[in-house]
């Protein structure tokens, strides 16, 4: 923006700030004009002159401007569309009866003009099955076909309402400065602002909030840091309302047009999405089909229940959880994904050097999905992983596997995905799969000699008792050398496995899955919900 405001938030007009950036944004900025023309809503809620109403779009031209809503949900009782009061809210909708969230996103919508705004338990039919589905089948289309998402940040509920507060600390000033002859003008802030105002905010812990903010072109965040502008192209606040010289946070929504480094981006999403939560379990990959569509749609690939089979999907294999909570009753995706167990996850380092070496491939994949999409929901799938086979152990503690078949005892540390592991019995045979491995970096040591640890990363595995030779996967495992010379120990983690793998596996160990040195592979295939059975290849 070209403006010479320099002072403490110069307007506190929210609305009048905003329609600033909407319209600074629809001249300048290409990036965000490039919204998706395509599927519209199946219902928005008409909120212009004549009396707010629920009307299907059937027959509409795409290209009509409405805005969304991203907010919490909670169990309280609030007004929703069901099918018993579908035609009602055709001819009337009581605003009296809306929660606080709603009316002031009804009401800056219709500050701004436009007429249509799109809330999802106003629009999708919470007791319909069918329609629920065809709904979240397109929220890449609603959220990224919407001319302004409207982010309830900091309200707890559907009834703490759009809000901004007026008592909070400045989180950003110019100055000028006059060094000599020049003047130069100094932006003053507090860089951590923007992820405490977003990605910490009482939204962000709403799962589905992080696609309806990826997936929009233009976000308006309310809450107790003020009003935060953030399109593709820009950053801005009440306190700087001409945009920020550099752009903060993750960078996240602005790389969703840039995906020339999807790993990375789809791990920092993962990442953030497994952090929040979900009021019902199952919507565990719907909550996240929006913005695989779109990645898909820019990218192509194979989407595996939340890995991508064409970016190196033996790296995304080796995801850990961070913070293992109790294994879901309800089946919802195969043990190989993240998607199965609940807790925040981390992905393998993927940056171009780190972790080269493969020791299994991915062969096949085939997907069961629910219904003719396989984005959402699933009934099972199956994965085959070429590789020299696994090492076997049994459990010491939650932390540690003992390699069986060894004169002189070796502990593998393990990571398992949920805390019903732990109390496994050390009679319970598991195995080791090895997937990647290599240099993971860099480190100058003390005495100024550059050294390039290295690691190796896997599956924990167990059998299912099911048919012969069936598993399924319970954690995983990382074998690293230590980065301080002095320290024996992890150093011989590394060195320790290979030694093993070496040894157990015919003295045969894949680098790159380039060529065998003599023993012929062996395929590790999960199958339908999530069980694994290692046979010999066909």
């Amino acid at each position: 923006m070209n403006s010479d405001t320099f002072i403490y938030c110069e307007d506190r007009n929210v609305v009048n700030i905003t329609r600033r950036w909407l319209q600074d944004c629809d001249e300048n900025h290409t990036d965000c004009n490039k919204a998706q023309v395509g599927t519209l809503p199946g219902r928005l809620l008409y909120v212009g002159e004549d009396q707010m109403r629920l009307v299907s779009t059937a027959g509409w031209a795409s290209g009509r401007h409405y805005t969304t809503l991203s907010h919490r949900w909670n169990a309280d009782d609030f007004t929703m569309l069901w099918n018993e009061n579908a035609d009602p809210l055709s001819i009337a909708v009581p605003e009296q009866a809306l929660p606080g969230t709603f009316s002031d996103a009804i009401g800056i919508t219709r500050k701004l003009s436009i007429d249509y705004i799109w809330i999802d338990s106003l629009c999708i039919i919470q007791d319909d099955e069918d329609d629920w589905r065809r709904e979240t089948a397109i929220m890449e289309h609603i959220y990224g076909g919407s001319y302004l998402n409207l982010a309830a940040s900091s309200a707890t509920s559907v009834h703490g309402g759009c809000w901004v507060s007026n008592n909070r600390v400045c989180n950003a000033f110019r100055i000028k400065v006059k060094v000599g002859d020049d003047e130069l003008v100094r932006e003053i802030r507090d860089d951590a602002f923007y992820d405490r105002a977003v990605w910490d905010s009482h939204l962000a812990t709403r799962a589905w909030a992080l696609q309806e903010k990826l997936l929009s072109p233009r976000t308006l965040h309310l809450g107790d840091r003020g009003a935060i502008w953030e399109c593709r192209s820009t950053i801005a606040n009440d306190d700087l309302p001409d945009g920020f010289t550099q752009n903060l946070g993750s960078g996240l929504l602005r790389r969703t047009r840039n995906l020339q480094h999807l790993q990375q981006w789809w791990a920092e999403a993962v990442r953030l999405f497994t952090k929040a939560d979900l009021t019902c379990a199952r919507d565990k990959l719907p909550a996240l089909s929006g913005i695989a569509r779109h990645v898909h749609s820019q990218k192509g690939g194979q989407y595996l229940a939340g890995l991508w089979r064409d970016e190196r999907i033996e790296a995304q294999l080796c995801w850990r959880v961070e913070e293992p909570r109790l294994r879901p009753t309800m089946w919802r995706a195969p043990s190989w994904s993240w998607a199965s167990v609940d807790g925040p996850v981390s992905y393998a380092p993927t940056q171009p050097g780190m972790c080269e070496d493969e020791y299994a491939h991915v062969v096949a994949a085939r997907v069961t999905p629910l219904i003719d999409d396989v984005f959402s929901e699933l009934t099972g799938r199956v994965l085959r992983i070429s590789c020299t086979g696994v090492l076997l152990g049994r459990m010491v503690d939650r932390d540690n596997v003992i390699i069986l078949g060894e004169d002189d005892p070796f502990h593998c540390p393990v990571h398992l995905d949920t805390i019903n592991e732990s109390s496994l019995s050390p009679n319970v045979t598991l195995y080791l799969l090895p997937l990647i491995g290599g240099k993971q970096g860099t480190v100058i040591r003390r005495d100024g000699d550059r050294f390039e640890p290295k690691l190796i990363l896997g599956l924990v595995l167990r059998a299912t008792g099911g048919n012969t030779r069936e598993f399924r996967r319970i954690g995983a495992f990382k074998c690293e050398q230590c980065q301080v010379p002095e320290t024996a120990l992890n150093n011989d983690l590394y060195h320790g496995f290979i030694q093993r793998l070496e040894r157990q596996l015919f003295n045969c160990i894949i680098t790159g899955v380039s060529g065998y040195q003599g023993a012929p592979p062996t395929v590790l295939m999960f199958v339908d919900k999530g069980d694994a059975n290692l046979s010999a290849l066909p």
